[in-house]
């Protein structure tokens, strides 16, 4: 009898056993893409990201991007509907809002003063990272305007005889672009250091408000420069060029 009672349990286990097999198999699995974090919000200080309820990035300072070990994007597990929460050094939040992104896909996740109120209240931007493969001798790039007090500018880059325009119009603050696919777009040049001058238009007068001597864009880099800071604001929060090596 005792026997018996054993191989009935043997028998239940294993057919609850092939149930929750049968179950794993059918459930399906999780869908994952790639999101990078840049802090271009001179007033915010360090921020915290928060995707689904996880911890994705930790105390990013101004001005930075979340590289860690020579990779700029962290895995992100993706629903139909994604909870996006930034959070303050101490905890605070000050932006929660739900995304919707694309399995496989790779984002970036632009982290921006709006100027309004006090302290300033934040915003975000959504940038889907198409990267082409650079080809031998050249690198992909792409410009973004993320200074919320300047006026829309053209970027010129310069390399001995030759000079690249990167933004074919004046470029607006990212923020004021309701569509930021429409920008995300990167541009072969070739491979070396250059010039960069980050202009605008006064009239017929094209003012040069930013000139950095010496930037390398790597041959077969992937790279996108950004205005960051304010217009006549101090160091570190004076008007200068970001960089990101995706």
């Amino acid at each position: 009898m005792i026997m018996e009672k054993n191989t009935l349990l043997l028998t239940v286990f294993a057919a609850v056993g092939l149930l929750s097999c049968k179950e794993d198999k059918n459930k399906p699995a999780a869908q994952q893409a790639l999101l990078m974090a840049v802090n271009a919000a001179p007033q915010a200080g360090p921020v915290n990201v928060v995707y689904n309820d996880r911890k994705r990035v930790n105390k990013l300072p101004y001005g930075s991007y979340s590289n860690r070990y020579g990779n700029a994007y962290r895995s992100i597990t993706t629903l139909d509907t994604d909870d996006l929460m930034v959070e303050t050094e101490d905890g605070k939040v000050v932006i929660a809002d739900n995304l919707c992104v694309e399995q496989g896909k790779k984002y970036s996740l632009f982290i921006y003063d709006t100027l309004q109120g006090s302290p300033s209240r934040l915003n975000y931007s959504l940038v889907p990272d198409n990267i082409p493969a650079p080809a031998i001798g050249q690198a992909q790039v792409r410009f973004l305007h993320l200074s919320p007090d300047a006026a829309p500018v053209l970027v010129d880059i310069f390399k001995e005889t030759d000079s690249v325009r990167l933004t074919a119009t004046p470029m607006p603050y990212l923020a004021n672009i309701r569509k930021p696919a429409e920008v995300a777009g990167f541009k072969p040049v070739k491979g070396g250091v250059y010039q960069v001058k980050v202009k605008q238009l006064h009239g017929d007068i094209m003012e040069t408000i930013l000139d950095i001597p010496r930037v390398k864009l790597a041959d077969r880099g992937t790279i996108t420069l950004y205005l960051k800071g304010l217009m006549n604001g101090q160091p570190p929060y004076s008007l200068d060029l970001g960089l990101i090596r995706h």
